[in-house]
């Protein structure tokens, strides 16, 4: 096949080669100009060409094309038809199809003799005799296939076995069986069990094997000799027309040695009796790390869920008509759940898994009737030939009603992700305070009068009889000594512990310089001098100690009261300070000359403009204009004019216009990313959250978008995962509707939802 492919000329040259018949001739340069057998790309372009001649001659002959693409395996071609008339239509069309491209297929070969006679002698393959009586074998990938009954078959011829049994000589004896599609997979298993075994005791190639092991080679090779009686019919009783018919049934299990996987083909029509049959088999030794059973039933699903759709793809089963069974409903259960609770090693499968075959399709068996079970445990060839379970998978596969069934309780703690919770306590944080509730009340004396009755309600027995009097002042001044209490705990807890330890206050402590003391109701106070002033309790009322807060709030005639930071410490400022802090980073990367003053001036009044562009949400629900900070300061967004991006432009050619220009472009397009990026790495969205929602506006990150413009959409669908998570979501944008990903879309930063 690779003759038959010629090469660029311009290539040729990197297949030159020296060549001379004689010593005694001089050498000549020649080149190769077809594709070359050893080099390492000539698989790659053989096979390459062949999908290139379906793709520019396939529309003549779609069917033939088709087979090219499907049904080809390097310059082999394995496929079929469902009658004689369409077999012939075939393969003349695929003849003709191939001599497009310089190419004839010869060694045709069928399980039909009336298919044979339509093949010129020339082109038959010599198992085909004269006589059309399809006899023989022929080997087909690397096993056989009988022809005169249509079924493949083993041919094992091992060589006498040695005085001294070592780990070469076994590893040589199993390379000889070759079963790509794991038919006998239960009996190989044991072998891989014992390669395996042989590893763990660190046995050296060419070193006699003990007794124990020695003696269980001698079973597994003395055994394998029955692999020659095994015949596995090639026709599964599947139609191109009966594809609605065809079911496939994957089987998992796994044993502490070994996981395995085994699907079969079920037929089902109307005037036959329902036929099933083995298709593939794969086996996987436990790992040397010894890991629990659950982990190990998991893996034999994933190795299963490989299958499925390897399997799928190449018969062309829809999703819908393949079922896959595991005896193990702690498997279902962590497919059945989200994949995030899980620990790393089952969340990573899980996710493979159900992206091969979706959970819906996953059922329970009981593990009597699992045929994986067999493949997880090993079995001789001698007890697997007679095994019905394995080649026909279980009796209740042929019934005409399947009973699907799944555990009924689902949830499982086993293998759920630790939750660490990092308990913190602030005494001073805001939202920890008893006094926010103090927030609730429009005036303080609303707030003492329930307190009051609070305390009336708490101590009933002393007031039954007096529960609906009149508030004395006695009782509001209890109130209100309750309120400055609790809030100098909140402001000054440290101290106050202190005080009642007998101990001194810290130096650190603002209040150190007051010699704060308690009194005898535990009211924090100011000490000194003023304390062995000639004062009445009520002038105390004046040197209490000022503190910061609700109640300090209220006690200022319930009016605002503005808090400045201190000077020259933006610390303080918290947010705003942040963007302040973003902008001098990005400015300080973009300046590298010095400006005069109308030139920063100009500059920082752009970049002004751009950061109070910046929306914050929609105005309405029905608008796509976004509110902005402009909007409070000048009542409406602020408007840049767009300009030439000079991004690419020398610096040295620029005026002094186009270089604030070219200096206000680069900051943008620094400051834009980052601004993007931090909306979409918010802290709560390090935990789950909630999806878009139909209807919601979001930014769209665009790159080379002028100074000041911020590209928006409005969600109009969403497009889930096999998973149930939302990652792709239609965005309506003007008039058009595109999807796009979720990592291309940015929340506003205000929520206008509640």
């Amino acid at each position: 096949m690779y003759r038959m492919i010629r090469i660029d000329n311009q290539d040729s040259d990197y297949q030159r080669i020296l060549w001379r018949n004689d010593t005694s001739e001089e050498i000549k340069d020649y080149r190769l100009l077809t594709v070359t057998f050893g080099t390492a790309s000539a698989p790659y372009l053989a096979v390459r060409t062949l999908m290139q001649l379906a793709d520019d001659e396939g529309d003549k002959y779609p069917e033939a094309a088709r087979i090219l693409r499907k049904d080809f395996y390097v310059d082999d071609v394995m496929s079929g038809a469902d009658s004689l008339e369409q077999a012939v239509s075939v393969s003349q069309n695929l003849k003709r199809l191939l001599q497009l491209g310089g190419f004839e297929l010869k060694k045709w070969l069928s399980n039909s003799s009336e298919f044979m006679k339509t093949i010129h002698i020339s082109e038959r393959s010599s198992k085909a005799h004269l006589d059309f009586k399809v006899d023989g074998t022929v080997k087909a990938l690397g096993i056989l296939w009988n022809l005169s009954n249509d079924a493949f078959e083993y041919n094992l011829n091992l060589p006498v076995i040695g005085n001294v049994i070592t780990k070469r000589s076994i590893l040589s004896d199993i390379q000889r069986l070759f079963d790509p599609l794991g038919w006998i997979a239960p009996c190989l298993v044991m072998a891989k069990i014992l390669i395996q075994r042989l590893w763990l005791e660190k046995v050296d190639w060419d070193e006699a094997l003990n007794s124990t092991l020695t003696e269980k080679w001698f079973t597994i090779r003395s055994d394998l000799e029955n692999v020659n009686d095994i015949s596995i019919n090639r026709w599964m009783g599947t139609l191109g027309s009966n594809k609605d018919c065809v079911e496939i049934h994957g089987f998992s299990d796994a044993s502490m040695q070994a996981y395995g996987a085994v699907v079969y083909c079920r037929i089902t029509h109307p005037d036959n009796p329902i036929k099933t049959s083995i298709i593939a088999a794969r086996t996987k030794v436990a790992p040397l790390k010894t890991i629990s059973l659950p982990r190990l039933e998991l893996c034999g699903a994933l190795l299963l869920s490989r299958l499925l759709k390897q399997i799928g793809l190449a018969m062309r089963i829809p999703a819908s008509q393949i079922y896959a069974w595991t005896d193990s409903s702690i498997v279902i259960s962590w497919l059945a759940g989200d994949s995030n609770k899980w620990k790393p090693f089952v969340a990573n499968r899980v996710v493979e898994i159900t992206s091969n075959v979706n959970s819906n399709q996953w059922y329970h068996v009981q593990s009597q009737d699992n045929p994986a079970d067999v493949a997880s445990r090993g079995m001789l060839v001698a007890n697997l030939k007679k095994c019905d379970m394995w080649w026909n998978g279980p009796q209740w596969l042929q019934h005409s009603k399947i009973q699907f069934t799944r555990p009924n309780v689902l949830p499982t703690d086993l293998e759920v992700k630790k939750k660490t919770l990092q308990t913190l306590i602030v005494t001073n944080n805001e939202e920890n305070k008893l006094t926010m509730q103090f927030n609730d009340f429009d005036t303080l004396t609303s707030l003492l009068r329930i307190i009051t009755y609070c305390r009336r309600f708490l101590k009933q027995k002393l007031f039954k009889d007096n529960l609906d009097k009149i508030i004395t002042t006695e009782e509001l001044e209890l109130s209100l000594q309750t309120c400055i209490k609790r809030a100098q705990e909140e402001e000054f807890n440290e101290e106050i512990e202190s005080i009642k330890r007998k101990k001194r206050v810290k130096k650190t402590s603002k209040i150190k310089s007051l010699d704060p003391y308690l009194d005898e109701h535990g009211v924090l106070r100011v000490g000194g001098r003023l304390r062995n002033a000639d004062l009445t309790e009520n002038t105390w009322k004046e040197a209490q100690l000022q503190f910061d807060g609700e109640v300090s709030e209220m006690l200022a005639n319930d009016g605002t009261q503005w808090h400045f930071i201190p000077a020259y410490s933006p610390t303080f400022g918290g947010l705003w300070e942040a963007g302040v802090k973003s902008i001098k980073y990005h400015l300080k990367r973009v300046l590298s000359t010095n400006l005069t003053f109308e030139e920063m001036t100009t500059v920082l009044c752009e970049i002004e403009a751009c950061l109070n562009s910046r929306p914050l949400c929609p105005m309405d629900d029905d608008s796509m204009q976004p509110l902005t900070p402009g909007h409070f300061l000048i009542a409406e967004a602020p408007v840049n004019v767009p300009d030439v991006n000079l991004k690419t432009a020398k610096v040295s050619n620029l005026t002094r216009w186009q270089y604030t220009q070219r200096l206000l472009n680069d900051f943008w397009s620094r400051w834009q990313k980052e601004y993007l990026t931090r909306l979409q790495q918010r802290p709560k969205w390090l935990k789950r959250e909630k999806e878009f929602k139909v209807g919601d506006i979001v930014l769209i990150k665009q790159d080379s978008l002028p100074p000041g413009k911020w590209f928006m959409g409005r969600i109009t669908d969403k497009h889930p995962g096999p998973d149930g998570f939302t990652r792709v979501y239609s965005v309506k944008s003007g008039t058009t509707i595109t999807k796009r990903s979720v990592t291309k879309l940015c929340a506003l930063p205000v929520d206008t939802s509640d």
